[in-house]
């Protein structure tokens, strides 16, 4: 059972390998300003009297991102839209997991220690776990090596104990759930007279004729709608009108853009960035380079179609060509030719770590001085190098490189373009031809190569670039903030706001229906702050707020709270749906005029009907299963009854989605598109796709539970 005695210890280590970023957490509480802060009487979610505190939550995002940065890889940075969705989805589970607890300790149910030992190294190994654990020569996977990783756990570095933990959390908790929602599952079961009665429905296939009086053959003027009318059709559909919480927003934006002042003065910049790379002998270049642009020199080869499109021109161009100034992307761009060579784009490379003590990155335990690796891997260099056996240097990398994280591939690294890797290993693999090895020295140690492909060699440059972002100055970003702040403070009620816009001539735009995990609102990419301070409690509807001061994206936003649907409160107001149920109300009063018309005209024979009131008779097959009416469109109410209907009976109108309809059934008959096992089967599969999200959001209700986030992120 040595696999359960690692992972038992997951826990303890977990807390010690994620709790520095707690001491962050709190810093970070004690310095936010604004509306929407944390609130530490505030939990961030409670099911029934449980609480989930920012300690668990923050646990949980951190080990999220180890998961994430598994998948994307060490160095992938998260925009603020992929963390607030790792927030959210840290929340969920964390809710999830605390309301499958329950569910488990009321069952019963627990997971045993062979079922745990099944995911990883037994007869239910987890995909994830088959995926990084395979061999990616052989497409085979070997429990035993799993096994060894484990055993070898606690003489790695933190950061890779810290992605075992990320991945074990991942895999266990998916397991439970699905646990769950499999017993579940299993609890369906359709009985055989429901099934026949289903196979019916879907077999029995009725030709129908049909007369329709269309609701649009009736002017809407004609109808008259009192707010009686409409408030009855309210209360009688008050299903319809149930919602979750949500915030209307409306704001104005005020766009920090460059003043022509601030043009002026970039483009004298760039002209003087340009005077003076020309002028520039060519190893003063990365100095110039330096010194004007905001992207420092690169010495990395790169292909034309790796710069903006204007420098296209530059294929094949001479030595001291310079291309600009030109604009790209909101910035200047000046480029000039260094070098061209024909070399490859992409390696792919395998690799033997030789760390030491005191070397970046280097394990704890690793003792060796810095002349014991160097003398190791000259060693194990000449050895490869004499012999150029490949089988070898797989030997090799199980027995004695450091970077653990390559061995399970026996170091393989795959492919990568020019600059992926860090300077010496990069040069050193591309300087290396084909089937050939090469050493090399890092920060991280010592490095065996061996350069296992390339690509065909294709043009590649040095440029150097200058690059200046055509920006405002902090004089225009004040000015601008400014011209924002005093409209936030002259507007201090709604009306306010709303008369401000006109006297000014801003455009008011508007955000509605926006749900309180949303990141984004239309036009503005990182809404977070607004949605916060609009879900906070302590902001009420009719409030203006202070100026949100979005410079990432070049805006100041000032808001109003135009409406907000309490947790509390499940329906829409009828104020706020009034209109949008008149049309519902129109159409019922039309329904009444043509249903008197269709009475009136006093006859049981169809075609006479269809006669008298000059309209048109059509003829459609249907199932109790079809979705639409031909001519018609959807109308689930006509096909319902038809379905039912005694054959050669004429219904009673029907007061249908798009016209009021008279109908007979003319002819029925038995088709056989469907058997009862297959029947069965489809149906398992429908419920079965259900019981996932409406069995998470049933129980949330059960546990009655409260989120708290917006007071959080």
């Amino acid at each position: 059972m040595a696999v359960i005695e690692k992972i038992r210890k997951r826990s303890l280590l977990l807390l010690i390998a994620i709790g520095g970023a707690m001491v962050l957490f709190i810093l970070s509480d004690l310095l936010w300003k604004g509306g929407g802060g944390r609130r530490r009487i505030d939990p961030i979610a409670k099911i029934s009297n449980e609480a989930i505190n920012y300690q668990e939550f923050d646990n949980k995002i951190a080990e999220q991102e180890i998961f994430m940065k598994l998948q994307y890889g060490e160095n992938y940075n998260f925009s603020p839209e992929e963390k607030h969705q790792i927030n959210n989805f840290a929340l969920e589970q964390l809710i999830n997991e605390k309301i499958i607890d329950k569910e488990f300790k009321k069952a019963n149910i627990s997971i045993s220690d062979a079922e745990i030992a099944s995911l990883f190294t037994g007869k239910l190994v987890h995909p994830f776990i088959r995926q990084i654990f395979t061999d990616p020569k052989t497409g085979q996977f070997d429990p035993r090596v799993v096994q060894n990783y484990l055993d070898n756990l606690e003489t790695m570095t933190e950061d890779q104990q810290k992605q075992w933990y990320a991945i074990e959390g991942v895999v266990l908790d998916e397991h439970k759930f699905q646990k769950y929602f499999g017993i579940v599952s299993k609890a369906y079961y359709l009985p055989s007279k429901l099934i026949n009665q289903k196979l019916n429905d879907y077999n029995n296939e009725r030709t129908v004729q049909l007369m329709g009086l269309k609701y649009s053959t009736i002017d809407n003027d004609e109808i008259k709608v009192s707010d009686e009318d409409l408030k009855k059709y309210y209360d009688e559909h008050l299903y319809m009108f149930k919602t979750d919480p949500f915030v209307d927003i409306d704001f104005v934006v005020f766009d920090i853009l460059p003043s022509k002042k601030d043009l002026a003065k970039i483009e004298a910049y760039i002209n003087e960035a340009y005077d003076s790379l020309r002028n520039s002998s060519p190893e003063r270049i990365p100095i110039v380079v330096n010194q004007f642009s905001k992207i420092p020199f690169d010495s990395v080869y790169v292909k034309i179609t790796d710069l903006p499109p204007q420098a296209d021109t530059l294929t094949h161009a001479s030595k001291g060509t310079i291309l600009g100034p030109y604009q790209y992307n909101n910035a200047w761009y000046i480029t000039s030719i260094l070098d061209e060579k024909i070399i490859a784009d992409s390696v792919k490379a395998k690799h033997i770590l030789i760390t030491y003590k005191g070397a970046n990155r280097s394990n704890e335990n690793v003792t060796r001085t810095k002349e014991e690796a160097e003398k190791l891997a000259d060693s194990l260099y000449n050895i490869l190098k004499s012999t150029k056996d490949t089988n070898l240097f797989v030997q090799f990398v199980k027995n004695y490189s450091d970077d653990q994280g390559s061995v399970q591939t026996n170091g393989d690294l795959g492919w990568f373009t020019e600059g992926t890797m860090i300077k010496p290993f990069n040069d050193a693999c591309f300087a290396t031809p084909a089937g050939q090895y090469t050493k090399v020295e890092t920060d991280f140690g010592i490095h065996i190569i061996y350069v296992e492909k390339k690509t065909m060699p294709v043009p590649k440059y040095l440029v150097a670039n200058i690059v200046y972002p055509i920006e405002p100055s902090s004089e225009t970003m004040d000015s601008i903030y400014n011209v924002a702040n005093g409209f936030a403070i002259s507007a201090k009620t709604a009306k306010d706001f709303e008369n401000k816009i006109t006297e000014k001539g801003y455009n008011k735009r508007s955000a509605e229906r926006v749900k309180k995990e949303d990141f984004t609102i239309p036009g503005i990419e990182n809404g977070r702050e607004i949605i916060r301070w609009a879900y906070n409690p302590e902001t009420k509807v009719g409030t203006v707020s202070a100026v949100f001061d979005l410079t990432s994206e070049n805006k100041e936003v000032v808001a109003l709270l135009k409406y907000r649907q309490e947790s509390k409160k499940p329906y829409l107001t009828f104020e706020r749906v009034k209109e949008e149920i008149r049309p519902f109300v129109i159409k019922e009063k039309k329904a009444d005029i043509l249903v008197k018309k269709i009475n009136d005209a006093k006859t049981n024979d169809l075609l006479a009907l269809t006669q008298k009131l000059n309209a048109q008779l059509d003829t459609t097959v249907i199932t109790f299963n079809s979705y639409s009416l031909q001519f018609y469109g959807p109308e689930p109410k006509v096909i319902g009854t038809m379905s039912i209907i005694p054959a050669q009976k004429i219904s009673d109108p029907i007061r249908g989605e798009g016209a009021v309809f008279v109908g007979k059934v003319i002819e029925e008959h038995q088709r056989a598109n469907i058997d009862a096992n297959a029947l069965r089967m489809q149906e398992t599969q429908m419920h079965n796709s259900k019981v996932n999200y409406e069995l998470t959001n049933s129980l949330k209700k059960v546990y009655k539970v409260i989120d708290n986030r917006t007071l959080y992120y």
